[in-house]
C-alpha cells in the first residue's frame, strides 16, 4: 500500500492487480508486471481468492457466521446467487477426484459451503431481496409518498411541519448549502419566532419543527410506516436542482469571459478528459438538425475534437512551465488518464507525508535549554543601550 494505491495478489489470476483510490472511491483497477511495475490491462472487477489449501489453524466458517445476528442483508436476485453457489460446488466435487495426488488438496466440503447450507444460514437474518420476479406472498407496501408541493407558501410549510410533529413524525430538511439554510431561517423569523438553529452539518433541532442537514438529495419523501418526512430545499423554493458535474475544473480554473475574448487560434487548451490540444476557433456544427457553436480543438496526428459551448466547464487555458516544448495529447490514448492518475496519486502521497510530518512535530518533545547563567547575564549587560529615534518618541 502506497498512499492511494493498493497492490492485490489473488490466487484466481496469474498477474497481480493495482487498485487506485480517489478518496473512498476506486478510480481504476489494472493488472501489472511485478518486475517492471508497468500496467498491463485495465479491468472493471476482480475476484479476491485466497490460497484455499493453506493449512491454517482452526476450522473454516461461513462468512455469514461472522455477521452479527441483527444484521440486515440486502441481496440482488438471490436466486441467481444460489444457482452460482450450486454450480461452483458441483464443479468442485467433479474436479476433486481428477486432481494430482502429488499435492494434498482439501475436500470440497472443507473449503466451500453448499447451496442448502448457505440458504439455511441466510434465512436466520433479516433480509431484503431486490428481484425482478417477486412472488405475491412477499410483496411489501412501503407506504411512501413524495414531498408535498408548497409553491413558496411558507405559512403552509410551517403548518405542515407542526402537523407532522403532532402526528409523531421525524422531519428532516435537506439543504444544498449553508446559504439556503440561512435563507429559510430568515423567512421563518419574519413569520414567527421559530428558527433553524446554527451548526449545519450536524443534525440539529429545527426550531422545534424538525432537523436540518447538508446534502444534495434529488427529491423529498414521506415514510408513513416509520413516520419520517424528508424535505429538500430546492422543492420548497420551487426551483430545479442544480447538477454538479463530477469531471470539471475548479471554478478558478474554468474559462472566464475574459479568457474567451483573449483566446487566439493556436493557443493551447487543456480538456479534463482528453488532455492538451490546440484551439482552432469557434465553428458551427449541425447536430441532429440543430446548429450549435462549438470549440474546435486539434490534437496529435491532426485529430479534431468539437466541444459544445455548454461543456466549457471541462476546458481551461493551458498553464505550464515556460520554455518547455508542449506536446499535444492523442485522442483515445490512455496516456492522459494515466498522467492524471499518477498526478493524483503523487498529490495524495505528498498530503499523507505532510500529515505524517506535522503529526511527528506535534508529538515530538522540544529541546529543553538550561536557564541563563551569570556569564550570559554579564555578556548582555556589556552591550551599551542606545535608543533609536522612533522608539524614543514612543517612550516619551
Amino acid at each position: 500500500m502506497r498512499g492511494g494505491i493498493v497492490d492485490v495478489f489473488s490466487y484466481a489470476y496469474e498477474k497481480p492487480f493495482r487498485i487506485t483510490f480517489f478518496g473512498n472511491e476506486i478510480e481504476s483497477i489494472k493488472t501489472f508486471d511485478i518486475e517492471t511495475q508497468l500496467s498491463i490491462e485495465k479491468v472493471d472487477e476482480l475476484k479476491l481468492v485466497s490460497n484455499m489449501n493453506f493449512s491454517a489453524q482452526g476450522s473454516k466458517v461461513s462468512f455469514l457466521e461472522l455477521l452479527p445476528k441483527d444484521t440486515l442483508i440486502v441481496s440482488k436476485n438471490l436466486s441467481l446467487s444460489l444457482d452460482g453457489i450450486e454450480n461452483f460446488y458441483t464443479k468442485a466435487e467433479t474436479k476433486y477426484p481428477t486432481l494430482s495426488d502429488a499435492i494434498k488438496h482439501r475436500k470440497p466440503e472443507e473449503l466451500f459451503i453448499s447451496k442448502e447450507v448457505f440458504l439455511k444460514d441466510y434465512q436466520t437474518f433479516r433480509t431484503i431481496d431486490l428481484t425482478h420476479n417477486p412472488s405475491s406472498d412477499i410483496l411489501q407496501d412501503w407506504a411512501m409518498l413524495p414531498q408535498p408541493s408548497f409553491h413558496k407558501n411558507f405559512e403552509m410549510l410551517m403548518e405542515d411541519l407542526e402537523q407532522k410533529q403532532q402526528e409523531g413524525y421525524k422531519v428532516w430538511i435537506s439543504f444544498s448549502s449553508e446559504k439556503q439554510q440561512e435563507r429559510l431561517e430568515d423567512i421563518f423569523k419574519s413569520i414567527t419566532s421559530s428558527s433553524i438553529e446554527d451548526g449545519i452539518g450536524n443534525v440539529l433541532p429545527l426550531g422545534g419543527k424538525g432537523a436540518s442537514f447538508l446534502s444534495s438529495l434529488h427529491a423529498g419523501f414521506i415514510d408513513n410506516e416509520n413516520k419520517i418526512a424528508v424535505y429538500t430545499d430546492h422543492q420548497i423554493f420551487d426551483r430545479y436542482q442544480r447538477f454538479k458535474a463530477k469531471n470539471a475544473f475548479a471554478k478558478s480554473e474554468q474559462l472566464t469571459l475574459k479568457d474567451l475574448m483573449s483566446l487566439k487560434i493556436g493557443d493551447y487548451i487543456t480538456h479534463i478528459d482528453h488532455g492538451i490540444g490546440k484551439f482552432m476557433g469557434l465553428v458551427k456544427v449541425n447536430n441532429d438538425g440543430k446548429t450549435q457553436e462549438c470549440f474546435k480543438l486539434t490534437y496529435k496526428n491532426g485529430d479534431l475534437l468539437y466541444v459544445s459551448i455548454h461543456s466549457l466547464h471541462k476546458i481551461s487555458k493551458y498553464n505550464g512551465p515556460e520554455g518547455k516544448e508542449i506536446t499535444l495529447s492523442k485522442l483515445g490514448s490512455p496516456a492522459w488518464k494515466n498522467l492524471k492518475n499518477k498526478t493524483k496519486a503523487k498529490v495524495k502521497q505528498i498530503a499523507f507525508d505532510l500529515i505524517k510530518l506535522y503529526a511527528q512535530r506535534k508529538t515530538s518533545k522540544d529541546f529543553a535549554y538550561s536557564p541563563d547563567s551569570y556569564l550570559q547575564n554579564e555578556l548582555e549587560a556589556s552591550f551599551p543601550l542606545r535608543g533609536y529615534p522612533r522608539p524614543r518618541k514612543s517612550h516619551l
